[in-house]
């Protein structure tokens, strides 16, 4: 698979004394699904927060590729320094559905970042555009009969479902995830991971649900003490009892002899 997303180098601190993260290096590739594991306070959201460039690191880059194409047909990548160019093509979904959905309806939630998005000329997308984005999100996120209701009164799937889709009506390319399960009843978290599983765009999921990851992922990655510790397919990640142990994770149900 084509790399789409290199990080390198990433470095973070909320404190001077104490760096959560230090000089962490990773990639994504093109419609990989990832799982970021580890324990509580090892800067799992943060690091997805710098990828958004809602926080500034103290140094390190983070590259996307492709973005432009120059005239010998290779990629130009862009950087943190060019934070808007990066949140037209990553998207992100809070771990708190509710810090998404504002509006009064639906349909107006879903169509928000819709109507203040212009194109690289900078003209506004017409009414059947957003429209037509706005049906397409909610189709795919199994949730059209929901256009009209408001959105404080939906059940917690029913909110996860709509927050996932106004994400995907901005067509973004890489889609971060913070504990997209918490909180879901079983039927709820059964349609998510049903709907992460068809999803075409590449997944960066922070996540404590380890039977979902299994199901859902790719490969995972392990952050503790401020870098990624271990990386590789889940079934050799959630099975070695040194790494679990280590990282203050528990192996899953379905992987215990």
């Amino acid at each position: 698979m084509q790399e789409i997303l290199k990080v390198e180098k990433l470095s973070f601190s909320y404190d001077s004394d104490y760096e959560l993260l230090n000089s962490i290096d990773f990639t994504l590739k093109r419609g990989e699904k990832v799982a970021l594991l580890g324990a509580n306070g090892t800067g799992k959201s943060t690091l997805m927060k710098l990828m958004m460039g809602l926080l500034t690191p103290i140094s390190g880059q983070m590259y996307l590729f492709p973005s432009l194409e120059n005239e010998n047909n290779e990629s130009d990548p862009i950087g943190l320094q060019n934070v808007k160019e990066i949140r037209k093509q990553i998207g992100y979904v809070f771990q708190n559905a509710e810090d998404q959905l504002f509006c009064a309806s639906v349909f107006e939630d879903v169509a928000f970042g819709l109507r203040n998005y212009r194109n690289p000329k900078g003209d506004k997308l017409s009414a059947e555009d957003i429209e037509g984005r706005v049906l397409k999100a909610l189709e795919e996120v199994e949730a059209s009969h929901l256009m009209d209701r408001v959105p404080f009164k939906l059940s917690g799937g029913e909110k996860r479902a709509v927050a996932i889709a106004t994400v995907l009506s901005m067509q973004p390319r890489i889609i971060l995830m913070d504990e997209p399960s918490t909180a879901l009843d079983p039927y709820s978290r059964r349609n998510l991971i049903h709907l992460l599983k068809k999803l075409s765009q590449t997944l960066l999921i922070t996540t404590h649900d380890l039977e979902m990851t299994l199901e859902v992922c790719d490969r995972v990655m392990v952050i503790n003490q401020g870098k990624i510790v271990a990386e590789g397919h889940p079934v050799e990640i959630l099975s070695n009892p040194t790494i679990l142990d280590q990282n203050r994770l528990e192996m899953p149900y379905s992987l215990r002899g």
